[in-house]
């Protein structure tokens, strides 16, 4: 029954292809963790699993309606019935949405507008009292560069060894030749400071925020664990009608197990355009075929073909061959 199901789906899923209307499905990254991950108390997803976990809600909600919308016009009742039964993940990117857009950045919440204000004030004061040592004509013969450099994610002058007593503040390195000095004057000691301190801020709000939203999806991973199943089976069926267009294949047409199978116009998939198509039909009433040719002459690979394809069609899938051949 589960590969009865499967055939009618990929068939439906070629009706769809044939249609030429827009694909509605797309590719995701694995969400299973990220459910499992939901289902543990107190735990707290990061900004990238949480922007898989919203885009594939998304794809889930735009099949959905794609097929649904396609079905109105398309005999495709397996799709159909498939879309309906997917749940329902919009509340999940809602709430997600609320706190990253779509590319999955960070929004400009306001409960992070404030620190993120004080941040860039405290960057600007920094620059502004690197500036008053660089543009300082009495300082020229002290510094070796008036560019700074950063040290420790710290920006830093480089000093000539011999004038570091011109310039108060924190030693960060020497030079392998011993001839400069990297300082932090005092003043920006005291502003990176207040720099390390609201970015911990930020980092700690922005956990909170993340911490809450995670709280808030737990109650949708089952629904997130049964959506994706319903979304896998969909894809495989998908991928399987789309070789079956790129190859010109067909569904076999299901026999009892104790008949004959039937082979019109067979190409082995893998010789491609290169195959040579064969029919392999057994005489009525007849369990055995005997087959006979010269070497080189296609017995080998006309074996293989009807081994292939019987393994192809019990596990649902298409083969390259006319209609009306029987498996």
């Amino acid at each position: 029954q589960e590969i009865t199901a499967f055939k009618a789906t990929a068939r439906q899923w070629m009706t769809f292809l044939e249609s030429a209307r827009p694909l509605p499905l797309t590719g995701w990254e694995p969400v299973e963790p990220i459910a499992d991950i939901l289902a543990v108390a107190n735990s707290v997803l990061n900004q990238q699993e949480l922007h898989t976990l919203a885009s594939f809600c998304s794809i889930t909600v735009q099949t959905a309606k794609a097929l649904l919308s396609a079905a109105k016009s398309l005999p495709i009742p397996h799709l159909e019935a498939q879309a309906q039964d997917l749940p329902d993940l919009q509340q999940p990117i809602q709430l997600i949405g609320r706190v990253l857009d779509k590319s999955g950045q960070l929004k400009d919440l306001p409960e992070l507008r404030e620190i993120r204000g004080n941040i860039a004030r405290i960057r600007r004061e920094i620059d502004s009292a690197i500036r008053r040592y660089t543009s300082d004509t009495s300082l020229k013969d002290v510094l070796q560069s008036d560019v700074p450099v950063l040290r420790s994610d710290r920006q830093v002058l480089a000093v000539r060894s011999g004038s570091r007593s011109k310039i108060r503040g924190i030693i960060h390195e020497v030079s392998q030749t011993g001839h400069t000095v990297y300082i932090e004057p005092e003043e920006v000691v005291r502003k990176n400071n207040e720099l390390v301190q609201e970015e911990f801020a930020l980092s700690a709000e922005i956990r909170r925020i993340f911490r809450e939203l995670t709280a808030s999806l737990a109650p949708f991973h089952q629904d997130i664990l049964l959506a994706h199943h319903s979304m896998v089976q969909l894809d495989g069926a998908y991928g399987t009608a789309r070789w079956a267009v790129n190859n010109r294949a067909i569904f076999a047409k299901d026999l009892p197990p104790e008949s004959q199978p039937r082979l019109l116009q067979a190409r082995h998939p893998l010789l491609g355009e290169q195959a040579v198509p064969i029919d392999l039909v057994f005489p009525q009433n007849c369990r055995v075929l005997i087959i006979t040719g010269p070497n080189t002459g296609g017995k080998t690979v006309s074996l293989k073909t009807l081994a292939l394809f019987t393994l192809l069609n019990q596990c649902g899938f298409p083969i390259p061959a006319a209609e009306e051949t029987a498996l």
